[in-house]
């Protein structure tokens, strides 16, 4: 069972999962990943899914930097099996990158409203995150083929909101900004409205029927 958390109570905590990269080096780090694995080819959405534009800011991130990761056909879909280890690993990953980072808009740091981009330092917002978070997850052997960003609004305020999910045998959990516990989707701090295809990421789908195309809807916070 996954637990509730909320930013701020894991502060202290000793991220060991960086450290434990660091020790036994990136093809360790990606084995003891794959051993908490099961590999699957079921697709990321269902029967009832409807095809929608991909969010404006995740586009553009693409235009610009068409070769990176987050933006290629993964080899297959993925599931990964929850162990007590993998759901550590997972909120080891969420702690370390919702306490490295500031929040701060794309008004600030870009001067436009939506602009995403992989953090180069400590500021960002919600869809930076989502994208630190992943860039790690695939640097220490998780397969894309079990990520997925997902768009809509955070249920608090009903502003727009971006995190990056985990398709586990369990479900979807959300590794969010505004809450450190990793949760299952239902109840997590989102409320989705686009989620992104984990093989291939241009393919977006609504999943609320209220989602509009992609470029009506910006993540704010």
């Amino acid at each position: 069972m996954i637990g509730a958390g909320r930013r701020g109570t894991a502060r202290g905590i000793y991220v060991k999962t960086a450290v434990q990269a660091r020790a036994l080096g990136a093809g360790r780090a990606a084995a003891c990943v794959a051993l908490g694995l099961i590999v699957l080819s079921a697709s990321m959405t269902g029967a009832a899914a409807v095809s929608a534009t991909a969010p404006l800011g995740y586009r553009a991130f693409c235009m610009r930097l068409p070769a990176d990761d987050l933006c290629r056909t993964r080899t297959g879909a993925a599931t990964l099996t929850l162990t007590p280890w993998l759901e550590t690993f997972l909120t080891e990953i969420n702690v370390y990158w919702n306490h490295r980072l500031t929040w701060t808009s794309d008004e600030v740091l870009y001067g436009r409203p939506e602009y995403w981009s992989v953090p180069a330092e400590t500021q960002g917002d919600c869809e930076d995150y989502a994208l630190a978070k992943y860039g790690q997850l695939r640097r220490l052997g998780v397969p894309g083929g079990a990520l997925s960003l997902i768009y809509g609004k955070l249920k608090s305020t009903g502003e727009g909101h971006a995190v990056l999910s985990v398709r586990t045998d369990q479900g979807l959990l959300v590794l969010g900004s505004d809450v450190d516990a990793v949760l299952p989707l239902a109840s997590s701090e989102i409320a989705p409205m686009l989620i992104e295809d984990s093989v291939h990421p241009a393919v977006w789908t609504a999943v609320a029927s209220d989602a509009a195309a992609g470029e009506s809807i910006v993540a704010d916070h």
